[in-house]
């Protein structure tokens, strides 16, 4: 299979380098276009009180610079850093991806994504190209997704988690177009061994495979099918002697299959419809307990979800009505000694009242239940829990020649309720948050007032919390519109079961000067200072300053 993976891309490349010779009319085309752009960033932080959250220097300097030469382009990209830790060089990463017409390559740190259960987004060291010409599409990877990271135990809070080397490859093949789509995928990845010799007993080196479908249709103009499907063979540990199972006949030559091999699943499928009034989709999903690729970050696994999706556009689009409805639940192996049912369900309002005014309601229900498992499950330690929530917002927006206004009112509540009387009464909560923020600018003097109020109120078992205060802030254009100044100011003053407990002030100033269209200076400064008379918090101030360089090329 990997002798039959790299022909192929050996082939393809060669067809690419072929094509790239058609020099038709590169008489007609600019011989070298640079653009993109670089920025360039310093940071300084201080802290008094507490532990510090960030380091006291650092710089960052990330470029995005692309080269075309005769219509070929080449992005480039770079992220260098001073930020690192112990178990790891600076953060430094490289990538390009040069393209013409239909044929693009990808060199350096890259991410791809296939499909959503195989390769779904993880960075790799590599090389892939991607052939998309008409209807055909196609494209191959193979890279490093892990280097080997030893394990060090001097650290005691922030320790490296060790790792094998891991060196992968895909492949996936299919015709469409992005709106309408066929694509089979094929994911293999495979740990090092002998990349980390004196590695910690708990250290074993796995290995996955991984086969997918990814499609999308559109029907009669109207109907909408999405598949995303996959199955994953993946093995723990390929250390320990292989045997012969019946389920994993047909990745018996391309995995190691022992005692620590599991086949998995997982996929969702939905079907709509689509017009210009109304718009309904189901949707089923199904993710196996444990299921994993190694060309993916992380998964919610084991879960079983039905989903009903309306929405409606009513009066000329000035009335908007959509909403969710389904059920979730869990322990699909039936091993769990508890199963977990969920009741998803939420609608939302949006009316625009005028060309000035416009409200927003939002209501979602959440309902948490259990049912037994392998085990029966009596009402004392059944859990029953619903989630309800609240979000109305009101905008209000003024625009002429010479000012412009916005008002926006936000407020959200949200409650969990437990709904066994026989479970503990602080598992419940209330939390009542009001936003006002008003945004004033003045267009002819450049000059934009800010102002507002929060409030919140948060009820739990061990008591109630209150914080309230106000929102200043100023900015002003100088220089014909080169410098940008913003200063702003929030203050909350907080009390716990009625008794005062302190404020929290923070503050800002920002500045951003054009040099000209392609060049930017930025420095902003940003402060917090706690004060509490809870013997729990210890009163704190933190200030943190950056500055930066940024260029961009058009």
């Amino acid at each position: 299979m990997r002798l039959l993976f790299l022909s192929i891309c050996a082939c393809l490349f060669a067809q690419f380098s072929v094509f790239s010779q058609d020099l038709e009319s590169i008489g007609k085309q600019k011989p070298i276009k640079f653009g993109g752009g670089l920025s360039l960033f310093a940071d300084a932080y201080s802290s008094h009180g507490i532990p510090p959250r960030s380091t006291p220097f650092n710089w960052r300097l990330t470029g995005s610079p692309t080269v075309t030469i005769y219509g070929i382009s080449f992005p480039f990209y770079f992220n260098i850093g001073s930020q690192e830790r112990s178990f790891t060089q600076p953060f430094n990463q490289y990538g390009v991806s040069p393209r013409y017409k239909w044929i693009t390559a990808h060199l350096g740190w890259r991410n791809l994504s296939y499909s959503q259960y195989s390769l779904a987004g993880l960075s790799f060291y590599g090389a892939a190209l991607e052939l998309n010409p008409g209807k055909f599409r196609f494209s191959a990877m193979y890279g490093r997704f892990n280097k080997a990271v030893r394990e060090d135990t001097t650290q005691q809070f922030i320790q490296a988690t060790p790792t094998y080397k891991r060196i992968g490859y895909s492949a996936r093949i299919g015709v469409g177009t992005p709106q309408n789509f066929f694509d089979l995928i094929y994911f293999k990845a495979q740990d090092d061994s002998t990349s980390y010799k004196d590695h910690p007993q708990r250290l074993k080196p796995a290995e996955n495979a991984v086969f997918g479908i990814n499609s999308k249709f559109l029907l009669f103009k109207h109907v909408q099918l999405n598949l995303d499907a996959a199955a994953s063979a993946y093995t723990r540990n390929i250390q320990l002697d292989s045997i012969s199972d019946p389920q994993f006949k047909k990745f018996a030559s391309i995995l190691n299959v022992n005692a620590s091999s599991q086949l998995l699943y997982a996929g969702n499928a939905s079907i709509g419809y689509v017009s210009k009034y109304i718009n309904l989709k189901l949707q089923y999903k199904r993710v196996s307990q444990d299921y994993k690729s190694m060309g993916a970050y992380m998964y919610q696994t084991d879960l079983e979800s039905y989903t009903i999706e309306p929405s409606f556009n009513l009066f000329k689009n000035k009335v908007r009505i959509n909403g969710s409805f389904g059920k979730q639940n869990d322990n699909l192996s039936g091993k769990r000694l508890i199963s977990n049912l969920r009741t998803i369900g939420s609608v939302g309002l949006s009316v625009n009242v005028s060309k000035t005014y416009s409200v927003d309601l939002q209501y979602g229900n959440y309902g948490i239940a259990q049912r037994a498992g392998i085990i029966p499950i009596n009402d004392t330690i059944r859990m029953a829990i619903a989630n309800q929530n609240i979000n109305l917002m009101n905008r209000f927006t003024l625009m002429n020649k010479k000012r412009a206004m916005t008002v926006i009112l936000l407020t959200t509540y949200q409650e969990m309720t437990n709904l066994n009387p026989l479970f503990p009464a602080f598992v419940e909560s209330k939390v009542m948050l009001g936003n006002l923020n008003v945004n004033y600018l003045v267009i002819p003097t450049g000059i934009n007032f800010s102002g507002g109020f929060n409030y919140t109120r948060s009820q739990f078992g061990a008591g109630t919390i209150v914080s309230v205060g106000p929102i200043l802030g100023v900015g002003k254009t100088l220089f014909k519109s080169r410098l940008n100044t913003s200063i702003n100011t929030s203050l909350l003053s907080n009390k716990f079961d009625g008794k005062a407990n302190g404020t929290t002030i923070t503050g800002g100033l920002n500045l951003t000067l054009r040099i000209n269209k392609s060049q930017s200076l930025l420095g902003n400064i940003r402060f917090t200072s706690n004060s509490s008379n809870n013997p729990l918090s210890v009163p704190f101030t933190e200030v943190f300053f950056s500055a930066g360089y940024q260029f961009n090329l058009h």
